[in-house]
């Protein structure tokens, strides 16, 4: 995904955002996203989630 330039873990993310002075920084949800959630539509036909994982592993993406 050329607009992705990282992905913080939950722990970092949560670190960064106090450092820069966010008060009351909670994780609320922490959950996979799943193919079904992240399907083709009619108005996004051409690629999904399934377009990025590894088939054998749906845990990892193609890079």
């Amino acid at each position: 995904m050329h607009n992705i330039y990282f992905i913080l873990i939950t722990d970092l993310l949560k670190e960064l955002l106090e450092k820069i002075n966010f008060i009351n920084v909670k994780i609320v949800n922490c959950t996979t996203t799943t193919c079904e959630e992240q399907r083709t539509t009619s108005r996004m036909t051409i690629r999904s989630l399934n377009s990025f994982l590894n088939p054998n592993n749906f845990s990892q993406t193609i890079e």
